[in-house]
Formats: structure tokens, sequence, C-alpha cells
């Protein structure tokens, strides 16, 4: 494969992303040396105003201590990312049964989220 079919997946990756209702991330840890993808995903939060959500599994349970965890996290995510509207990267933090808030199945959680910000 040559760099220009590979440049070509990632505008196709970048077009898929730009017209999605929602881009959700499940176990991506968004390192430097994925930097062609953060890129794009940089793109699609400043650029394109469209929103990350983010699948994070904790153990917390205490709601307070996860939404405190939820913010934190958000923070680092924007500066490893370098985005400017770091609200606009919503993480959603699951226990290792993948239930969230009031026991919720995150895919439920996900699916309210992407609605509340519509």
């Amino acid at each position: 494969m040559t760099s220009i079919d590979m440049s070509r997946k990632y505008v196709d990756f970048y077009d898929k992303l730009k017209n999605s209702d929602a881009v959700c991330s499940v176990g991506f840890a968004y390192n430097p040396d994925d930097e062609h993808v953060n890129g794009i995903i940089r793109t699609i939060i400043d650029r394109d105003n469209k929103r990350l959500y983010v699948i994070d599994i904790d153990s917390v349970e205490e709601s307070d201590k996860r939404n405190a965890l939820a913010l934190k996290k958000q923070e680092n995510l924007a500066k490893k990312l370098k985005v400017i509207n770091r609200n606009n990267i919503i993480y959603i933090i699951v226990n290792g049964d993948r239930l969230g808030d009031q026991d919720k199945i995150w895919t439920d959680i996900l699916l309210e989220k992407v609605h509340e910000y519509d």
C-alpha cells in the first residue's frame, strides 16, 4: 500500500466521521504514535464542532466521583489532543460490567447523551 493509498483511507475516515451523527471511542488511547488519527479527531472536534464520546472503564461507583473523574479525563484528553473546544469531549465512565450511572448499560447512556446534545 502506498502513501497515496493510506492518505485516501484517512480522508475517507475523516469524511465518515464528519458525516456521522456521533463519534464514539472505545479503547483508543490517543497516543502520540497515532497522531495521524489524533489530527482527524482534533479536526472533527474543533473545526467541525462534532462531539467525541469516550467510553472509559473505571471502578468508581459513586455518581459524584464518576462525574468528577469524567471532567478530569476530559481536560487531560483535550490537552493531549491539543483541542480548543474541550466541551465537545464527553466521557462516559462505566464499571467492569459496562454499567454507568443508575446501572445503565453504556450504549443506553451514549444514546441519551447524543440526543441530549441534538
